[in-house]
């Protein structure tokens, strides 16, 4: 038998990225992070492998996570005996059944400070190959995957959630199955985390059989015809175990007959939970088979091509839908992604081939085979808030491609933090690669493609508008998936890219590359790729700093007088600042009385009232520009001789380099 090789290098990129107009995003730091070794050899000093990239060294990455602190995290796979370990291990070797052909591989987790340095690097258990990551707030990391690499003969194997404390210790690993059969795949592909950090959301597909555990009243208790999909959500409110608490597998309702086999027909692309414990998924169906939808929903039939994308809503307690519904055209369609927004409206992400994809923008130049596609569904998912397809032309000007995230076909493309996040106000962040030259581009950092291919980030508003768009790479192929089969049946299923945005709007980004002038900074861990693939870190940043400035009138005031407080807000720059929002307490003995503003909303107490004074800008505060004046009128109650305060603060979204200009402090003394 042949062993499975997987063979790209890995980005990862940081960007801080505004809502609502162009930025300008500049990189903070860059590195590569790889070992030394330029080849791959098995116990016989053979190349490992074969095909195209038979015996190369490569990092392969996964996914991409960031805690409440800023700090990142990366999973992925490697074969290269010296990549970095903080822990003291060793790369084990993955063997065929009969031990003739042996060769390196392991499944790692790393993270990164906020500043690029490297925190820890370890090895999953022997046999785990991860497909995903999620982080709580507290910096524990959850992986998922399945045990391949340890079911040498391919008769078996089963999904795995593994926890790692916020040093890189295995706290625990939990298997969703029931080892109920011998011939089994059980593969987990995407987990997202609720927000308190005590459930996670598992979605994964079982190819030969239904060893998952449901829950009572289950929607789909066991896969039609033996291959599912299926979602759990998991109790991990307990340090040292997990739980299940609901599981049921989906759909497909009927799997096609015909030249495809099972594990060709369907896909999971991404899951997401709200608040309200909903769960989001979305993924892909052959059109030989049938995705269960719902009345009502956007599209209930297929629209022709191979494949469909597809997008469910689970109810909280896993026994029903609340919404399905196919998403395409009639060509090729599949969904790579999926988060979910505060008010319930899901983002998904994905790559279609369709000419008439529903959509409401569209970006970039050219025709050709493949574009990628962010839509935006409203709660009910009976509509389209928005849905904007990104596209451009090749070199040659015939054939293109920008996709999310592109695998292999395999039941197991897909994957955790593939192709999109979102900000805290719903705007989106989209990654992937790129082969055309008319890719859209808006305030890049990188205007042009530098390479073969590049990936690419780009910033959607809420409103489904281009942001910010730019090329990322080298002279290489970034971005790029890679792969090659490990057996006849069974392919890569890997991303190019994935991304991730922490609270203070920074976008983190992997992806692949082979490109030894990938752009890294003077404060890289390394500076060059030290061998076959090695991975690179990113992190780009939009920076401003906002002058809070105020003055009292009149000063001194009268007892029982009015008294008007003035502040203004300058962004001295860099970059343009998003969020912007000014903050006061009605101070003691007065009253709220008036105020106006030259831009934004604002919220305030009732008249002769006491509270909190809040104005919202609700849009860009360009680099060099202020706003202001911003006024606050109340009634002077306090007694003669004594002096009245206020306290006043200004915050953004987008980062602030320096908080010690952003409040101010008025005394004003009353006669």
């Amino acid at each position: 038998m042949r062993l499975r090789q997987i063979f790209p290098l890995i980005a990862v990129v940081c960007l801080a990225i505004s809502s609502h107009a162009q930025l300008d995003p500049r990189i903070q730091y860059s590195t590569f992070l790889s070992g030394n070794k330029t080849k791959c050899v098995d116990q016989f000093n053979n190349p490992c492998g074969s095909g195209i990239n038979q015996g190369l060294a490569f990092v392969l990455p996964v996914a991409v996570a960031v805690d409440g602190s800023g700090n990142m995290y990366v999973t992925g796979l490697t074969n290269e005996t010296d990549f970095p370990n903080t822990q003291g291990q060793t790369v084990p070797l993955y063997c065929s059944t009969d031990g003739t052909e042996c060769h390196p591989a392991t499944s790692f987790l790393a993270k990164f400070s906020t500043a690029g340095r490297l925190v820890y690097s370890t090895f999953l258990p022997i046999g785990l190959q991860v497909y995903g990551l999620a982080v709580d707030s507290s910096g524990n990391a959850y992986t998922i995957g399945d045990t391949n690499l340890a079911a040498h003969n391919f008769r078996q194997f089963f999904a795995f959630i593994a926890k790692f404390s916020p040093s890189g210790n295995l706290v625990y690993q939990f298997n969703p199955d029931n080892n109920c059969k011998t011939d089994n795949f059980d593969s987990a592909l995407s987990i997202a985390l609720n927000s308190s950090g005590t459930a996670a959301y598992v979605a994964g597909i079982s190819t030969r059989g239904g060893c998952v555990h449901t829950s009572p009243g289950a929607y789909q208790t066991n896969p039609n015809l033996n291959p599912g999909i299926w979602a759990i959500k998991v109790n991990i409110s307990n340090p040292n175990s997990a739980s299940l608490i609901y599981g049921t597998y989906i759909g497909p309702s009927t799997v096609g007959s015909g030249s495809l086999t099972a594990s060709q027909q369907f896909g999971v692309g991404g899951i997401a939970a709200d608040a309200q414990g909903n769960t989001y998924l979305t993924g892909w169906i052959s059109t030989q088979g049938k995705w269960p939808t719902t009345a009502g929903a956007y599209r209930t039939t297929s629209q022709g091509g191979s494949e469909d994308a597809f997008v469910t809503k689970l109810n909280p307690t896993f026994s029903g839908l609340v919404y399905s519904t196919y998403l395409g055209g009639s060509g090729d369609d599949l969904g790579l992604g999926v988060r979910v927004d505060s008010v319930g409206d899901a983002y998904v992400t994905g790559s279609t081939t369709s000419s008439n994809f529903p959509h409401t923008a569209a970006f970039g130049s050219g025709s050709g085979d493949s574009v990628s596609f962010v839509t935006r569904l409203n709660p009910s998912g009976n509509g389209l808030v928005y849905s904007t397809v990104l596209h451009g032309a090749s070199a040659s000007g015939v054939a293109e491609e920008a996709t999310p995230l592109v695998g292999n076909w395999s039941p197991i493309r897909g994957g955790s933090n593939t192709g999109i996040a979102l900000d805290s106000s719903g705007n989106a962040y989209v990654t992937g690669f790129t082969f055309s030259l008319g890719f859209p581009t808006a305030n890049p950092f990188q205007a042009t493609r530098s390479g073969d291919a590049d990936a690419f980030f780009t910033n959607l508003s809420t409103s489904g508008s281009l942001l910010t768009s730019s090329y990322l790479g080298g002279s290489g192929t970034d971005g790029d998936k890679m792969g090659n089969t490990l057996d006849d049946k069974f392919e890569t299923p890997y991303p190019a890219t994935s991304i991730a945005v922490d609270k203070a709007w920074n976008s983190y980004v992997i992806g692949t590359t082979d490109s030894s002038d990938f752009p890294t900074t003077v404060n890289a861990i390394q500076r060059l790729p030290g061998g076959g693939m090695a991975m690179f870190l990113t992190k780009i940043i939009i920076e401003s700093d906002l002058l809070l400035t105020a003055s009292p009138s009149p000063s001194p005031v009268t007892h029982g007088a009015n008294l008007t407080y003035t502040y203004g807000v300058t962004n001295k720059g860099p970059d343009n600042s998003d969020g912007d929002t000014l903050t006061t307490t009605i101070p003691s003995g007065t009253t709220f009385q008036s105020f106006s503003t030259t831009a934004g909303t604002c919220s305030h107490p009732a008249l002769n009232g006491t509270g909190t004074f809040t104005c919202s800008r609700g849009s860009l505060l360009l680099a060099g520009h202020s706003w202001g004046p911003i006024t606050l009128t109340v009634k002077v109650n306090a007694a003669s001789g004594t002096t009245v305060t206020n306290t006043a603060k200004v915050t953004a979204k987008t980062q602030d380099v320096n908080s010690g200009n952003n409040r101010a402090t008025l005394n004003v003394h009353v006669q």
